[in-house]
């Protein structure tokens, strides 16, 4: 009985001697030390089905400990924004925001683990569609396998054009294409002069509220598609375009009336490196 009060009475004073600043608190009992433990890792981060309404399969995500980043693909039109993790994390650590909190993943999210001993550890978590890269035009998928931006700052405003294009492709210029394949060309203006943006389409030739459409399709250069080399006389739509990590995310869905009358629409998605000139 006598050894346990004094061990009791040893720890009492140990921690009464120990500022807040401490990197471990240390506990010294006939010659042997206690130190707390300086752990700090997130060893897996998942998203379960189970706790998940909007997922129909769980995710494992990528945990990088060198980068301290972690990487989450979710099935292609998932809704991120309310997700809950299930995190495991070093011995006697705890993580916040915790497990029992739904985030917004739309966003990169810092979760910051905190040791036994109080050092911390931020992580950041990205989430990102598993998006397949293409665009659909009359029925039919086109695939989009490279992507090339330039940019121009001649006028008072940012302006930029986007390819998106098949291997079969070279992107010379801004309005320059060699090659027999497939692609996709986005014009338009930021007056952030940054590409990321949500991108209402409204688009009338006759009205002369545009003097150029924003996105234009190009398919099979021997032009074998109906509406290749006819221009739109309307187009009404979206485009959006993100960036999560070094990735771009475009998305677009466009209504296209054409001056022959064929009316057609247009869906774009790709995620992937996006150099700019």
């Amino acid at each position: 009985m006598k050894n346990y009060l004094k061990l009791v009475v040893v720890f009492a004073l140990a921690l009464a001697s120990c500022s807040k600043d401490d990197d471990a608190v240390m506990i010294i009992d006939n010659g042997g030390e206690i130190i707390l433990s300086d752990e700090k890792q997130i060893t897996a981060f998942k998203f379960l089905a189970s706790e998940n309404a909007s997922l129909d399969i769980d995710v494992i995500a990528i945990v990088n400990n060198e980068t301290k980043t972690i990487a989450a693909t979710v099935p292609a039109e998932s809704i991120i924004d309310n997700l809950k993790p299930n995190i495991e994390i070093s011995e006697k650590a705890i993580v916040t925001p915790n497990n029992e909190t739904a985030q917004d993943f739309s966003n990169t999210v810092t979760y910051t683990v905190t040791a036994e001993d109080g050092t911390t550890q931020k992580y950041e978590v990205i989430v990102t569609e598993d998006i397949t890269n293409e665009f659909i035009g009359g029925g039919t998928a086109f695939p989009l396998d490279q992507a090339k931006a330039f940019k121009d700052t001649r006028g008072t405003n940012t302006g930029f054009v986007i390819w998106l294009f098949s291997s079969d492709v070279n992107v010379v210029g801004p309005f320059t294409i060699e090659g027999k394949g497939d692609g996709i060309f986005i014009n338009f203006i930021n007056d952030q002069g940054v590409i990321e943006g949500e991108y209402d389409v409204d688009f009338d030739s006759l009205s002369g509220d545009e003097d150029f459409p924003p996105i234009l399709p190009f398919v099979d250069t021997d032009f074998d598609n109906p509406s290749e080399g006819i221009g739109p006389t309307k187009a009404l739509g979206k485009i959006s375009i993100t960036k999560k990590g070094d990735q771009y995310i475009i998305k677009a869905d466009v209504t296209y009336t054409f001056s022959n009358g064929l009316t057609e629409e247009l869906k774009v998605t790709y995620k992937g490196i996006l150099p700019v000139s």
